[in-house]
């Protein structure tokens, strides 16, 4: 369990938090309804109801993974094994 107390908190700007922000805009995102992500050094793989999709870093559409029932949980990959068959 997590106290906070609402007094002391306040705003953060993102830049205070993070070293660098790169955006991604991704292609027919509006495939996406569940936005959990993992992240590697090629790929970004982002979570909808029943499948993954598979972008490149600058936000093109390589492929979609159906996962045969619904994603209820955050996404976990091999991160040797991310390469497009």
């Amino acid at each position: 369990m997590l106290s906070i107390d609402t007094a002391d908190a306040h705003p953060l700007n993102l830049s205070e938090i993070a070293e660098k922000v790169i955006p991604i805009p991704l292609e027919d995102q509006d495939m996406i309804q569940n936005r959990n992500i993992l992240l590697t050094d090629k790929y970004l793989f982002v979570s909808s109801i029943h499948y993954i999709i598979q972008y490149d870093l600058t936000g093109k559409f390589i492929r979609r993974i159906d996962c045969g029932g619904y994603i209820t949980d955050n996404i976990s990959g091999d991160l040797v094994n991310t390469q497009p068959p």
